[in-house]
């Protein structure tokens, strides 16, 4: 079944297409094209999309992709050697590996996914809460062939994750609509949003890297006086960055912690470590979660 998409929507991409979505890495790629982010920012939005819309074709109009890629200034273009696309008989073998920790895929499955299935698949091999949460937006398609392959399931993994440590009533406080309309977690979710965005500035490890999806989410447990920050951050390559993934959890539970404080001078934050656990914003129980682990940990 041929995808209605050119951009899946766990890429969190804006209108402009400010960074490449994978449908026109999948374009330039085959054209052997590299541009850099100084060549993709110089390039129109329409261009951009009319790029993207080429890659998330069944079949890739090479020609048609050249004359498109001629656009971006050549000063900011690396050319490279084309990339061949997955073979469509064969789940390739590193991607085989990984995803049947998620959903193994049969030859059957494999074949009549859409080429530019394929391609994401593969190409985010490495990452597997990218390549989870593709194949969840694959399978809630009505009609995929992976209709349903996702359900019921939650992803376990390395993520990063942090606490707020305060009294059952700083968390009454800070979730009552009479301070910051009950909007302190959404707000504290931004900062750490925007403080991810901000890592390429802020580590060196990361100063080569462009940032991609950001996935921030927040359980909390009032009544037990803490609340767990979970965060995944990837590259727009797909890579997981821990930097920014920690970076991203510990700036929204300190923007959280700042919001209570008025309520509970001794609210604290504790516990910033990267984690193997499961991703709760999925449906991972209590008993599951990052915080029956943290619980064990924090003292």
């Amino acid at each position: 079944m041929r995808p209605d998409y050119a951009v899946f929507a766990f890429e969190e991409m804006d209108a402009d297409l400010s960074r490449p979505p994978l449908a026109a890495v999948r374009a330039l790629q085959a054209g052997g094209v590299l541009p850099k982010a100084e060549g993709w920012k110089a390039a129109s939005p329409a261009l951009r999309k009319a790029i993207a819309i080429q890659g998330s074709q069944h079949r890739l109009d090479l020609p048609a992709i050249r004359t498109l890629t001629t656009q971006i200034p050549p000063r900011f273009v690396q050319l490279v050697g084309p990339r061949a696309e997955p073979d469509p008989t064969t789940v390739p073998v590193r991607l085989a590996q990984v995803i049947a920790t998620i959903h193994p895929l049969t030859t059957e499955q494999w074949t009549a996914l859409h080429p530019f299935e394929r391609f994401v698949l593969d190409a985010l091999w490495a990452n597997t809460r990218l390549l989870w949460r593709a194949l969840d937006e694959m399978s809630k398609l009505q009609g995929h062939r992976l209709f349903g392959v996702t359900t019921g399931q939650v992803w376990v993994g390395a993520l990063a994750r942090c606490e707020v440590r305060a009294g059952p009533s700083a968390f009454t406080a800070i979730t009552s609509t009479g301070v910051l309309g009950g909007r302190g977690v959404d707000l504290a979710r931004a900062t750490g949003r925007r403080i991810a965005r901000r890592a390429p500035e802020l580590l060196d490890t990361s100063a080569d890297k462009s940032i991609g999806p950001v996935e921030l989410e927040c359980r909390v447990h009032g009544t037990e006086g803490f609340a767990v920050w979970q965060g995944h951050v990837s590259s727009d390559e797909g890579e997981f960055l821990p930097g920014a993934s920690l970076l991203a959890v510990t700036a929204a539970a300190a923007a959280l912690c700042d919001m209570m404080l008025p309520a509970d001078p001794g609210a604290w934050v504790a516990g910033a470590a990267i984690r193997q656990d499961p991703w709760f914003a999925d449906g991972a129980t209590d008993e599951d979660s990052t915080q029956a682990f943290s619980r064990q940990q924090v003292r």
